[in-house]
């Protein structure tokens, strides 16, 4: 008699810590003890607690408490969403954002981040700030994209606030002011961001905005590179090369320009291309050099234009030919390299009107599918 009052007593006790304790779980996954929270939030979640689907959805989606699975991270989320928990509407628009345990779909994710936007997520006002820049899932419109990234930078997001310094960095759809870049710059790369890092370093190293200092341009573009931040990488190497704020190294400028490069990093594969061209510590190598400048110029690269410019200024590695050099110098103007537009006028005087009226169209008609 004893030994089955002790066995049922087991089973209660067993049964009891298996069971749903919502508020148990919610503590829980609060202090990150998941396998705890999976336990007791498990049957709250399964009979509609929207908090608990949200934790659920969050534990598989990082594989906390239990196997990482995205297909029932969605599930869970989207249960919890769809009851208005802002973290779950995050939640699911990232999945759908990346396609992660559902089928990838820009549309579906700018609906739930606006969701969770005016909510006041800051995670999906930057998202949603991204998507309105680059058009994904809605229409361009570059007055929402800055409403919402100001609001995401605002309220502490640190990716959006390297976004809003960027964009006072270069005075993209706002007034350029190198002080405010430093300011956002600044509060994004104190929060280990590694895109306000690298500009952090950029400032200091040009010194704008701020005092021209290149010890801390070396300590935040480290910070930045250490994290595979390729703008990082390539600021470093330019401090290694030149030695500005720490010793000259050749061979570590050449390797983060490689790292970079591997990224597509724009600056680091014209880098590259100008030291293959030349046969500047490397084999010389004109076609690599070219299909390098033909990378960045894909991103719309200033100074890549300009290099392939010279190659047919030259005729190296091609056909002479001064009505494209005259196109690619116009495009490099255009993207923002002023020594494209000197080198343009130096050959203007070897082309009539029609050639440059056809260069010009050419520039006109570009698509980066034409550097491919």
């Amino acid at each position: 008699m004893l030994r089955q009052l002790i066995a049922i007593i087991a089973a209660l006790l067993l049964l009891a810590s298996c069971g749903g304790d919502l508020e148990g779980g919610l503590a829980a996954a609060n202090r990150r003890d998941w396998s705890v929270a999976v336990s007791k939030l498990q049957e709250p979640a399964e009979t509609g607690n929207a908090d608990a689907q949200y934790y659920m959805g969050f534990m598989y989606d990082t594989g906390n408490g239990v196997r990482r699975d995205a297909r029932i991270a969605a599930q869970w989320y989207e249960k919890s969403a769809a009851q208005g928990n802002v973290r779950a509407q995050y939640g699911i628009g990232t999945l759908y954002r990346k396609g992660d345990g559902v089928a990838q779909n820009n549309k579906v994710a700018a609906d739930w981040f606006e969701k969770a936007a005016n909510q006041d997520h800051p995670g999906a006002q930057y998202e949603l700030g991204a998507m309105y820049a680059d058009g994904r899932g809605v229409p361009v419109d570059d007055k929402l994209s800055l409403k919402w990234i100001k609001k995401s930078a605002t309220a502490g997001d640190p990716a959006a606030q390297a976004v809003f310094a960027n964009r006072y960095y270069k005075g993209d759809g706002m007034p350029k002011d190198l002080k405010q870049a430093h300011f956002w710059g600044e509060k994004s790369a104190r929060q280990d961001n590694p895109q306000g890092q690298a500009l952090l370093g950029a400032l200091y190293r040009d010194g704008d905005g701020v005092a021209q200092d290149y010890k801390m341009a070396l300590q935040w573009f480290e910070r930045a590179a250490k994290q595979g931040e390729a703008k990082g990488q390539v600021g470093l190497a330019n401090l290694y090369q030149k030695g500005l704020g720490v010793q000259a190294d050749a061979a570590k400028a050449t390797a983060l320009y490689q790292a970079a490069a591997k990224q597509g990093d724009p600056g680091a594969l014209t880098v590259l291309g100008n030291r293959y061209e030349s046969g500047d510590g490397f084999t010389q190598d004109i076609e690599l050099a070219r299909s390098m400048y033909k990378q960045a110029a894909g991103k719309y690269y200033g100074p890549a234009f300009t290099s392939i410019g010279k190659l047919f200024a030259g005729g190296i590695g091609v056909t002479k030919d001064y009505v494209e050099a005259y196109k690619y110098w116009r495009l490099g103007e255009n993207a923002g390299d002023d020594n494209a537009k000197k080198l343009r006028l130096s050959i203007e005087p070897k082309l009539n009107s029609d050639q440059i009226s056809y260069a010009n169209a050419a520039a006109a008609n570009w698509t980066p599918a034409m550097e491919k």
